[in-house]
């Protein structure tokens, strides 16, 4: 459930994008990792967003390796678990209480999808399989126009603990706010 939720959140942020003022855009926009030590960036349609749903923040950010139908996706999802408590610059884990953090990238051509967060860390628990590098996320700057963080942890395939491990090292985001 959550990682359609994560893809539709990614999928609305990254579609809808505006190109508004593209002649004044900032070319500095990146999200950007090492994935098993491979330096992949997603920087097609990358934007960072706010939702409010009935009284429950969000905040996401996302992008694309490529411009094409086969491009990977990689996202990053904070959800707050109180009411009317906003996401605010602060470090983000796997086992927050106030907020649910998860993370992923799903490749259509193999189909694969790798995931942390949330969601894998109440998994590693039920099963006893102990996470070496939690995810976190570093929201260092968020306001009505740009969102900038880092990021780190082990991926594990499907969200599931016993799953094959990617470590995503180096992460770092900085994006326009799409509204």
């Amino acid at each position: 459930m959550k990682r359609l939720f994560l893809i539709a959140f990614l999928c609305t942020l990254l579609f809808s994008c505006q190109k508004e003022d593209s002649n004044i855009e900032d070319t500095n926009y990146h999200l950007s990792c090492k994935i098993d030590g491979v330096l992949t960036t997603f920087n097609v349609d990358a934007a960072a967003g706010e939702d409010n749903d009935v009284e429950i923040w969000a905040f996401a950010v996302g992008g694309r390796n490529a411009d094409s139908a086969n491009s990977k996706i990689f996202g990053i999802v904070i959800n707050s678990l109180e009411d009317n408590v906003r996401v605010t610059p602060g470090t983000y884990t796997d086992n927050e209480t106030r907020f649910e953090v998860f993370t992923g990238f799903f490749d259509p051509v193999t189909e694969l999808e790798f995931g942390a967060g949330q969601e894998l860390y109440d998994d590693a628990i039920f099963t006893g399989v102990p996470i070496q590098n939690h995810f976190k996320v570093e929201l260092k700057e968020l306001n009505e126009k740009i969102a900038r963080g880092t990021f780190s942890g082990d991926y594990y395939e499907d969200y599931e603990s016993t799953g094959t491990v990617k470590k995503v090292t180096e992460g770092e985001f900085y994006l326009k706010i799409q509204k």
